[in-house]
């Protein structure tokens, strides 16, 4: 073997290991949004089944469903909804 083989494969090795780590972060990417989908939804029910309960409620408390509302909003929302639903 030359120098230059050697040095091709370890050119090659580490282009293997920087596209791992892209196919690893993709994945994790891909599985957050899934949960915040899936968090998103399961709000969105649970809101829903809220105001079908107490029509009221949706006066009181202003549904918006934006995936991109902060995470202040959410906590926002979230006190609002626990605070309505203590009283």
């Amino acid at each position: 073997m030359d120098m230059l083989t050697i040095k091709e494969q370890e050119i090659l090795k580490a282009k293997k290991r920087k596209l791992d780590e892209c196919k690893k972060k993709l994945k994790n990417l891909q599985d957050r949004q899934q949960n915040q989908k899936k968090f998103r939804d399961n709000r969105r029910e649970a809101l829903n089944s809220a105001v079908v309960a107490d029509p009221n409620l949706k006066s009181k408390l202003k549904i918006e469903d934006s995936g991109s509302a902060g995470m202040d909003q959410r906590l926002m929302k979230s006190d609002k909804m626990k605070s309505i639903v203590a009283s």
